[in-house]
């Protein structure tokens, strides 16, 4: 054979780098981009970069703060093109078309400590923020509030509703217990409230008894999606609760496991939207002991069964979330 002619050489080098340059871009490994990832260019850059499609697609979208942890996140299931995120110490931010642009939803500079959001499933534009209380931590004793706060128009006004009855009270979780908005529950860490008349007077649906301390007895709420009157409660002091009365009585269904007997026990909770499939997750702060999960099959919360562990280290209560797949029961986000 004739020898290989220059050219050649630099076709083959030439298919090879993009060869290399394509393996590079299906890697799951990226390379950052070479400037400081909240510039306007850096988050240009994060937008074209490839997805790891491996461990579904998941790609940054902002509000890029870098203010504190997210605490809770909320998408409109009418509209998904809403999305709300509640930070530790970096305000309650929204967006109104999926992520590519973001503003502050609350007195930004007045309120900066939220700690859950959540959306209304079937009325437009209604959302609820809670806020951290008065001394909660460094930065969260700048809050002007305390409470909750209401829009019922995607963000664009608020009303701090209450619960005013403990101001030291933070709400860590809030549901919704009608399908017009008017019951609302507010989870905190010194009590379950509730109101029928969307925040003009308040009544306490569940005390809470037993050793008070800001991250650990962080409450965790989930109202039946296919009947409002049936709701999980879980807290460090009294362990998981359930009503199928609105609140009015309550019974301790954790039998599985006794989040009641050390502070460092705490249970998240998480419902199926559209089925009665209740799920669990019951770890220990900031440790490698088992993270355990549970799920509540056909019995909405009465009857527990044991699921999947693991040991992975992890933060507890500080920064742990469970959410169930609204298309698909059995999938289940840790």
């Amino acid at each position: 054979l004739p020898p290989m002619r220059k050219a050649d050489t630099s076709s083959r080098v030439a298919v090879k780098s993009a060869v290399r340059r394509d393996e590079e871009e299906r890697s799951i490994i990226k390379t950052p981009p070479p400037f400081h990832p909240d510039s306007k260019e850096g988050r240009e850059a994060v937008r074209r970069l490839s997805v790891n499609t491996s461990l579904g697609d998941w790609r940054l979208i902002g509000p890029s703060n870098f203010a504190g942890k997210v605490y809770s996140v909320a998408v409109d299931p009418l509209n998904s093109q809403n999305v709300y995120v509640a930070y530790e110490v970096g305000g309650l931010w929204g967006t109104h078309d999926g992520g590519q642009t973001w503003l502050p939803m609350f007195n930004g500079f007045q309120d900066i400590a939220f700690s859950a959001v959540k959306t209304h499933p079937n009325v437009s534009g209604m959302v609820l923020a809670g806020l951290i209380a008065y001394g909660g931590g460094l930065f969260h004793s700048f809050n002007q509030h305390v409470g909750i706060v209401l829009s019922k128009d995607s963000g664009a006004t608020w009303t701090n509703i209450g619960p005013s009855s403990d101001p030291s009270a933070t709400v860590w979780d809030i549901g919704f217990g009608d399908a017009t908005g008017q019951t609302i529950y507010a989870a905190t860490d010194r009590g379950l409230y509730k109101t029928t008349n969307q925040g003009q007077s308040w009544t306490t649906a569940l005390a809470y008894t037993g050793a008070i301390n800001f991250y650990n007895n962080r409450a965790s709420l989930t109202v039946d999606p296919l009947s409002s009157s049936t709701l999980l409660l879980s807290t460090t002091a009294l362990g998981v609760m359930r009503s199928t009365d609105a609140g009015n009585t309550w019974a301790r269904v954790d039998n599985w496991v006794n989040p009641g007997t050390s502070s460092a026990n705490p249970t998240l909770l998480a419902w199926s939207p559209y089925s009665n499939e209740a799920y669990a997750y019951a770890f220990f702060n900031g440790s490698n002991n088992p993270l355990a999960t549970y799920k509540s099959f056909l019995s909405s919360g009465a009857a527990w069964q044991a699921g999947p562990t693991t040991s992975e280290f992890n933060q507890g209560m500080y920064d742990m979330a469970i959410a169930v797949d609204p298309f698909n029961a059995f999938h289940v986000l840790l």
